[in-house]
């Protein structure tokens, strides 16, 4: 099947110098990223560059900053060609050979694959030219040889693959029959059937016109023009005998008024029946139209056609957890950054879908940091701004995947900022690790976990006001024991060791003996108070309004650290 190894952009709207080499496993290309990234404009130069059209317009916008001193230049190198490329006039001269292995252009040697570079080149006048060319020879290729590597673009303007007009999917599959089944230059039966249609019309008498129509014979007549007998009719040139004037219709009902998923899912179809021995399909945000679930089943079958190189773009959480982590590209400007195929970025693609549209991550240790984020959201709302506003995405740590999250992301091109506990020795070389690769660490104090640090810094309101969400059987016994709540269950004093006893229990720190008969005297872990996004968010809400009592301590550091990251845009 055609597929595309290599694509160079220059001058084209958003891409000032853009390329990039894929690999042999690109059978599906999920390009994700923020919105005006340049995906859709990606998507479009390739369907430029191997378009089976010659009349492509273009106009000044199309040229980067309005630019048109510098010519528009878009290359892109093919292989697993049909034989009839190769054997072009010239194509000896123009062909070009590829490493296996890397797909990398090399010297030719016997285990090279035969390749061709298609080079689109617009310059001030806004004439496109399609040439092929190697390193030392360049010629022409027109659109009847550019229109055998079967690359279709689904985009909003798709109402047109629906008739049988010249160019488009439908057209070209009934070319395709027509070879199959005949010879020659048998006509197609369209033109026939119009001519019938014609002299229909002609033999229908519309009687009310046959007043009119008598009239303007005496007067013709009265002035000089001789008319004997006229009819109305239709004319060939309003009828226009030609295929594209037919479209596919369901019952009375035109496939172009149907909605525009279900468009999007006949076009998609329609392409792949084409291209049942080859081609590529570049379909511009894939859930346009479509509930999650047609989404995710769109998604998953295109993953599994093995006659297409399929390249979409998608702003689709849906989309992305379909995949594998190895089929998606994040595109940030100029450049591309394929996610590796293991289990730290399969687990991302799973678990935190979302998080990959941002620019800029949280990494959150776990639900209670998720929802502390999410109060801080909150809290930026009020203040007129948002994460969205600032490109900010929260990603769950998931606990001990944090620091791997923290390194795929880095390497996927993301500002990553990490909120996390600091009671674990074992995590400090990895931290150091990550910082080194550019991420912002914001932690408590050593030996501390972020409940700890809350407990140690807010004032004695909030802590009761923490307090009312550990109020269980459990806690109050260990609590009345050490003789630190009274009669009603009310905190007594709040001293140092009551804040840090409260930090551990809350943060699940804290042990308890098991008095059950079976485990009598066993100690076993506490469930912690906020282990929940809501929880979570709860917190955040009642150190937000307490936050102009630990300004000046550790806790209040770490938010504005934070602070500092995301107003550091």
């Amino acid at each position: 099947m055609p597929k595309i190894s290599y694509i160079k952009i220059e001058n084209f709207r958003k891409l000032k110098n853009f390329e990039y080499q894929f690999t042999k496993d690109a059978n599906i290309v999920c390009i994700i990223g923020r919105g005006d990234s340049g995906k859709s404009t990606l998507l479009e130069a390739i369907s430029l560059v191997l378009s089976p059209s010659w009349n492509v317009v273009f106009n000044d916008t199309d040229f980067s900053n309005m630019d048109v001193s510098i010519p528009i230049r878009i290359e892109a190198i093919v292989y697993d060609l049909p034989d009839s490329l190769y054997s072009l006039n010239g194509a000896g001269f123009c062909s070009i050979f590829l490493n296996p292995k890397t797909l990398m252009e090399e010297e030719p040697c016997d285990s090279s694959i035969l390749a061709l570079r298609i080079i689109l080149t617009v310059s001030s006048d806004l004439e496109p030219s399609w040439s092929r060319a190697n390193s030392s020879n360049e010629l022409p290729i027109g659109a009847s040889n550019r229109s055998k590597l079967n690359v279709f673009l689904v985009s909003d303007f798709i109402d047109r693959h629906f008739s049988w007009n010249k160019g488009t999917p439908l057209a070209a599959l009934f070319k395709k029959e027509l070879k199959e089944i005949k010879t020659g230059n048998e006509p197609s039966g369209v033109i026939e059937i119009f001519r019938t249609v014609k002299e229909s019309i002609d033999e229908h008498k519309f009687e009310k016109f046959a007043s009119i129509e008598s009239k303007f014979i005496k007067t013709a007549n009265k002035y000089g023009a001789s008319l004997q007998e006229i009819k109305t009719s239709i004319d060939w040139k309003d009828l226009q005998y030609n295929e594209g004037r037919l479209c596919l219709h369901e019952e009375k009902i035109p496939f172009r008024l149907k909605g525009k998923g279900t468009k999007r899912l006949l076009s998609i179809a329609l392409q792949l029946s084409l291209i049942e021995n080859s081609g590529i399909i570049l379909i511009d945000e894939i859930e346009q139209g479509l509930e999650p679930d047609r989404v995710r089943q769109l998604v998953s079958i295109l993953k599994k056609e093995s006659n297409a190189q399929i390249i979409i773009t998608t702003h689709s959480s849906n989309a992305v957890v379909e995949l594998e982590s190895n089929d998606l590209y994040r595109m940030k400007g100029d450049t591309i950054y394929n996610l590796p195929k293991d289990n730290t970025n399969q687990s991302l693609a799973r678990t935190n879908p979302e998080a990959f549209f941002a620019k800029r991550l949280i990494v959150a240790e776990g639900a209670t940091e998720v929802g502390l984020m999410r109060a801080v959201n909150e809290k930026l709302i009020s203040e007129g701004t948002n994460f969205s506003a600032k490109n900010i995405g929260i990603v769950d740590g998931k606990g001990s995947s944090m620091i791997n999250y923290c390194g795929a992301l880095l390497q996927a091109g993301y500002e990553v900022c990490l909120i996390c506990d600091n009671d674990r020795t074992e995590d400090q070389k990895n931290k150091q690790k990550i910082l080194e690769k550019g991420a912002f660490i914001i932690q408590p104090e050593e030996d501390l976990c972020l409940e700890q640090q809350i407990f140690n810094n807010v004032s004695e309101d909030s802590v009761n006001e923490l307090f009312e969400f550990g109020k269980r059987d459990k806690v109050l016994k260990i609590l009345r024991k050490r003789n630190l709540i009274d009669i009603d269950n009310n905190l007594i004093d709040y001293t140092l060791a009551l804040r840090e006893l409260l930090g551990k229990i809350a943060g699940g720190k804290e042990n308890e003996e098991d008095q059950s008969d079976s485990n009598k005297g066993e100690l076993k872990k506490l469930e912690g108070w906020f282990k929940t996004v809501s929880y979570g968010e709860d917190l955040g809400t009642i150190i937000f309004k307490d936050r102009i009592n630990f300004q000046d301590n550790h806790l209040g550091v770490m938010f504005s650290q934070l602070y500092t990251w995301i107003n550091n845009a």
